[in-house]
């Protein structure tokens, strides 16, 4: 007895000093008119100030300040657009701020840039930093990316993985990638899943589904595949559109495409999709606000992913947590997100033909596409946000 009650004291002793001690979230972008997913960070935050004392630091504001729990402490970054010197004294600034008021811990997600001053001010002022990277690509040579691309991201990267007190990524096979490729001891990397906020992203009504496909012209009849997408080389989405699109387009008179996210293809996706004579029935959004891309899953009846690399795509989660069934390529993290029973279905990224044919089978195929709906709606709740928040505020204290 006397024990377990010592246990007891020594976990709330624990807890009580995480949350005097305090997290830092660090993002490199947040905002109304964000379109990338860390405008998931608040929502996290709203979970995570439950377990631990919480700030966010914005490196990037995009359109307005997001709501933000009274609580939680943010702080934003005047001169995100800068260079990189002036940008990362600005970021050691409002952190040592942070330090002295008892914030310990700064989790840094994805930004190389800010993870390295980050890791500046702990080595003077104490305190520990956790790296968040989330990728299964190719360490590059520095001799093969040229000195700027070396000094804006290769050489950042390297710093951040080799000095932060733990790496953080998103599955086990990513863990490995990273021990194996940059050498990181597997002691200092930790596994934490993206989480989805399951209260904001859920199956819509029937009446908010049918007002959805209303405002992008869909008849009932119709079936919407739907992408949300950056439109990138390192994606190689010229590999996938139009060519996986136009199997599907041919076989199913009533199906279209609708695709949400710019980048840097998006023209050339234009042009190709134009082209390819198949426009009257692809609807090329652009960048979507992230706040407004829930009406967009709202009206699909199918979610595909075509990717040539990934890490942990949150988009595959706002999919099952919208229960809507997912046609993808079998890349990154995706084997170890979905459920078993995606097991066999997931595209030969290599093999276009078969991702077209993995969107045609959920059209052709009502039943296997609730069931794979149904499954996902299931699997998806390991990732709601209050638990992630609940293991994040556990590796803060650990």
């Amino acid at each position: 007895m006397g024990r377990r009650s010592a246990t007891c004291t020594l976990a709330e002793m624990s807890e009580s000093r995480a949350k005097q001690d305090g997290l830092v979230l660090v993002v490199p972008k947040a905002g109304s008119e964000v379109a990338e997913h860390f405008a998931h960070t608040f929502r996290l935050a709203d979970h995570l100030k439950n377990h631990v004392r919480t700030a966010v630091i914005i490196e990037r504001l995009v359109g307005a300040e997001p709501r933000a729990d009274p609580s939680v402490v943010v702080r934003i970054q005047r001169h995100g657009d800068t260079g990189f010197v002036v940008r990362a004294l600005e970021l050691i600034r409002l952190a040592a701020g942070l330090r002295r008021k008892g914030f310990r811990s700064f989790f840094v997600r994805t930004s190389q840039t800010a993870a390295v001053p980050i890791i500046v001010l702990r080595r003077v002022l104490g305190g520990r930093v956790m790296y968040w990277s989330c990728g299964k690509v190719s360490k590059n040579r520095l001799r093969d990316v040229g000195v700027s691309d070396a000094l804006r991201g290769e050489i950042p990267l390297r710093i951040a993985l080799r000095l932060a007190d733990i790496v953080v990524t998103g599955t086990n096979s990513l863990a490995e990638h990273y021990s194996r490729t940059y050498g990181i001891p597997k002691e200092r990397i930790r596994v934490l899943p993206n989480e989805i906020d399951l209260e904001w992203f859920k199956p819509p009504s029937r009446e908010e589904r049918a007002r959805a496909r209303e405002e992008l012209g869909v008849a009932d009849n119709e079936r919407l595949v739907l992408t949300v997408h950056r439109l990138s080389p390192v994606r190689r989405t010229l590999l996938y559109i139009p060519a996986a699109l136009q199997p599907v387009l041919a076989r199913h008179d009533r199906a279209r495409f609708v695709i949400a996210g710019g980048g840097p293809e998006e023209p050339q996706v234009y042009s190709d999709i134009t082209l390819a004579g198949v426009g009257d029935r692809v609807l090329m959004m652009g960048t979507v606000p992230h706040e407004q891309i829930r009406r967009l899953y709202a009206s699909a009846d199918v979610f595909w992913m075509p990717s040539y690399t990934e890490g942990f795509p949150r988009v595959l989660l706002e999919a099952m947590a919208m229960k809507i069934p997912i046609a993808s390529t079998d890349v990154g993290g995706v084997r170890e997100i979905l459920p078993s029973a995606y097991g066999s279905r997931l595209a030969d990224p290599e093999r276009p033909q078969e991702l077209a044919s993995a969107v045609s089978e959920l059209i052709e195929n009502p039943a296997l596409a609730q069931r794979l709906a149904d499954e996902g709606g299931r699997w998806v709740r390991q990732f709601d946000a209050p638990s992630v928040a609940r293991q994040l505020a556990a590796l803060a204290r650990s």
